[in-house]
């Protein structure tokens, strides 16, 4: 009996332990939102405002990493790819039949409709932060530049706020630089399929290996499959975006026997 009451009264400590934590978490909880609270009106839209810019930012990175990996590409190509696994594809920018390369102003307006295409995500995510406000979004429209080391994005989007009685509207049209080897990596393809042009599916190691220096990226080249190379692009830094750059070379009567993979590898990197 003398145990059995010992481990009521623990059960009853644990209890009483795990009430007194979650109060504690409550009101904590309760604390930052009334802290919020009693900022004006204007202040708490600024909160809102800076949110959406912190998400337009990851989704600027997300979308030059997904159509970088795509080479160059949002929605599929007209020209031949390959689809990898789920949703993502790889192009071909040469073939038995044509040379595929998507020009600079190409993939600036595929990145404009990756953005504008996942910018749902954000709104949807602000909405549901600050649920006391009644949000609204026109549609968005993303333009961006590729320059030499970085990428620049404008989204212009209007966003109005009401709160009771009170209302809110301004538009976005901040520019955000993220630093990027884009550039170089679109000069290295062009260098790689201009060489095979003139040289006859010949692999221009020495030179893509001057531009990869000049670029601070480097590359790789491997067997994709049978009859196919893959030229995947690395930027040297962590914080460069896109992470990869990748395209498809079909050189004919190619031999997968007949190459010798690690000598293009050490050369070119």
């Amino acid at each position: 009996n003398t145990y059995m009451k010992k481990g009521g009264q623990v059960s009853v400590l644990i209890i009483v332990a795990i009430v007194i934590v979650g109060a504690i978490g409550i009101y904590f909880t309760l604390e930052n939102f009334t802290d919020v609270k009693k900022l004006d009106f204007n202040s708490r839209i600024e909160i809102v405002r800076g949110e959406l810019l912190e998400c337009f930012n990851l989704i600027y990175q997300d979308s030059l990493d997904l159509v970088g990996a795509q080479g160059g590409y949002y929605n599929e190509p007209f020209g031949n790819y390959e689809v990898q696994g789920e949703n993502v594809f790889i192009p071909y920018y040469k073939d038995d039949d044509n040379f595929y390369l998507p020009s600079i102003k190409l993939i600036e307006s595929e990145l404009g409709i990756a953005v504008d295409s996942t910018l749902d995500y954000c709104f949807k995510t602000v909405s549901f932060n600050n649920l006391e406000f009644n949000i609204y979004f026109s549609e968005p429209n993303t333009s961006a530049i590729i320059n030499e080391k970085d990428v620049s994005f404008v989204t212009l989007v209007n966003m109005n706020i009401a709160l009771e009685n009170q209302t809110s509207f301004f538009e976005f049209n901040e520019e955000k630089i993220i630093l990027s080897s884009l550039k170089g990596m679109h000069n290295i393809a062009d260098y790689y399929i201009y060489q095979n042009l003139i040289n006859e599916d010949s692999i221009p190691a020495d030179g893509i290996a001057k531009i990869a220096e000049e670029e601070d990226v480097f590359v790789d080249i491997t067997h994709h499959s049978k009859g196919v190379l893959m030229v995947s692009i690395f930027p040297l830094k962590d914080s460069s975006y896109p992470q990869i750059f990748n395209f498809l070379d079909s050189p004919k009567g190619i031999k997968e026997e007949k190459i010798d993979q690690e000598e293009i590898i050490s050369s070119i990197v």
